[in-house]
């Protein structure tokens, strides 16, 4: 696993670039491995790339399985399985909420756009359906149904707005 440096912006276009081939060489050195050593590949550690001091470091992440999440404690994964629907997460630096879908949450985006276009200026793509629902508040949609809701960080009226949007 690897971590780069990243700004409230969006990340450093060459950053992209090294993590990337990192990750190439990393899934290369796995595939050419010997099956039965395969295993052994994955050590434990993350590699963080500090890209303003030019630092590289491994980080043990084997606390983690101990102490940490449910994922790395117990093998759970609740997001994958679809458990996690409906919480709502704050983003970081954001004055913004990510809602997860609701399970089967499959959205048919142009009905969607035309429903939201009575709220406000609506912005539709193929990924994504974006309308201004309410003064200082954008709802972005997504076909598996997350949906951001911007201009607030408070998550119980980010499901609000969802439920009052998409039902």
């Amino acid at each position: 696993m690897i971590e780069a440096a990243v700004t409230s912006a969006g990340i450093l276009g060459p950053v992209a670039m090294v993590v990337g081939s990192v990750q190439a060489a990393e899934a290369i050195k796995i595939l050419a491995a010997d099956p039965s050593e395969r295993r052994s590949r994955f050590d434990g550690r993350m590699l963080v790339f500090e890209v303003w001091k030019g630092h590289w470091r491994r980080v043990d992440l084997a606390p983690l399985a101990a102490d940490g999440c449910r994922t790395c404690r117990d093998g759970e994964t609740p997001w994958l399985d679809r458990r996690g629907a409906g919480a709502a997460t704050v983003l970081c630096g954001r004055d913004a909420v990510q809602v997860a879908a609701a399970v089967g949450g499959r959205v048919d985006l142009a009905r969607l756009a035309e429903t939201l276009r009575g709220s406000g200026p609506v912005t539709s793509m193929p990924w994504m359906v974006r309308a201004e629902v309410e003064p200082e508040i954008t709802l972005t949609v997504f076909p598996d149904g997350r949906a951001l809701v911007m201009g607030t960080h408070d998550p119980a009226r980010a499901r609000s707005i969802v439920a009052k949007y998409l039902g």
